[in-house]
Parts: C-alpha cells; sequence; structure tokens
C-alpha cells in the first residue's frame, strides 16, 4: 500500500469506502485512555497529499532545499517510513496510558492495528518523528524567525530528531514537521493558500 506505485491512489480508494477507520485503529484500551479525539480519516489523506506533493516538483508551493529532501527522496526505507507517519497524522501528538506511562496512540497503531514492527524503523522511528515535529514547531513558533545557531543547534541534538540508530535524521525530521505544518493547510477545496499565509504570519 505504501510501498506500492501510487500510494497516494491506493489511500484515497480506501477512503472513499470509508475502510480506513478499520485499518489504522488502535486497541480498545488505548483509544478508551487516549488524551484526545482520533481526528478525521480525511487527515490521513491529506498527510500523504502532502507528502508527494512536497516530493513532486510542484508550483503550488515554493521548491524545497535539496538538503530537505535528498535523504527522502533517495532512501526507499525513510520514504515508507515518512509516507507512513503521514498517513497516521489523525492520531498526532495523542497519548494514551499503558502501565501508568503516558504512550503515543500511533503507537498502538503501528504495533497492534498495522501490525508492524521494527520493519523501516516503523515502530520505534514513527513516534520520534511526531515528537520531532512538535518540538520543532513550539522551537520555532514563528516560521519567519529562524533563531540563533545555537537554538537551532540545540534542537537538532534532540534524540527525536536526529537519531541514526532508529533512522531518524535532521533532514527528514525537518521535511516531516514541514509536511505537519502543511496539512493543516487543506481544505475541501484543495490547498488553502489564504490559510497557509495566515500560518505563515502568525
Amino acid at each position: 500500500m505504501i510501498k506500492g506505485p501510487d500510494p497516494l491512489y491506493a489511500i484515497s480508494l480506501l477512503h472513499s469506502f470509508d475502510l480506513l477507520p478499520a485499518i489504522l485503529t488502535a486497541t480498545p484500551h488505548a483509544l478508551e485512555t487516549a488524551d484526545s479525539e482520533v481526528g478525521s480519516m480525511q487527515r490521513a489523506v491529506d498527510g500523504l497529499r502532502t507528502v508527494e506533493l512536497l516530493l513532486s516538483s510542484n508550483d503550488k508551493l515554493p521548491a524545497l532545499s535539496p538538503s530537505l529532501l535528498e535523504v527522502v527522496q533517495n532512501d526507499k526505507s525513510t520514504r515508507a517510513r515518512i509516507r507512513l507517519a503521514a498517513l497516521l497524522t489523525p492520531f498526532r501528538w495523542i497519548l494514551f496510558e499503558e502501565k501508568k506511562k503516558k504512550i503515543p496512540l500511533v503507537d498502538s497503531v503501528i504495533r497492534d492495528g498495522l501490525k508492524l514492527g521494527s520493519m523501516n524503523f516503523y515502530l520505534n522511528g514513527i513516534p520520534p518523528l511526531f515528537k520531532g515535529a512538535e518540538l520543532i514547531r513550539k522551537g520555532f513558533p514563528d516560521p519567519l524567525t529562524t533563531g540563533s545557531r545555537a537554538q537551532i543547534g540545540i534542537l537538532l541534538r534532540n534524540t527525536s530528531i536526529h537519531y541514526p540508530v532508529v533512522g531518524a535524521e535532521w533532514s527528514s525530521s525537518l521535511f516531516f514537521a514541514l509536511v505537519q505544518e502543511v496539512v493543516d493547510c487543506w481544505s475541501d477545496e484543495g490547498l488553502d493558500g489564504k490559510i497557509s499565509y495566515s500560518k505563515q504570519g502568525t
């Protein structure tokens, strides 16, 4: 599905038949103890659509730096992980309780719903992608301000952003953080330029 010739078409087709909730699901316990409601499954489609848009040459968005795209474009494992993570956007930043610990809900979806393990660093690599995106969003709330070199250096040393042991590279983490920003700009009519513009100004 994710590694097929047209992942976006496959996911869109599943969504049109309302099948995604049966595929992207966590355990009943995880859902019952979650600290927030799961988002719309349309977010899953929008997340994957954003990845494909950013990876393609498209005049809807400014060209990205080659250094941001290189690993995602050239490494199949990273690309598959980014695509699957984007598909899990409806579960982003939601925590559930297990053995008195707070665990990302995406963990249960990957492990218990999709039955995926460490292949392509899915189980141990996707939760850090969401954590890294959250850290980047909080660290740089104003996208027009780059921050100091020291601030950037400290952020990039965080293991949720750069930790090659689980396949996390700073460039792929920044790419995924961008995906999570752009995904909020989709509307029923497509990519909403007005929302995108307003986010730049906040």
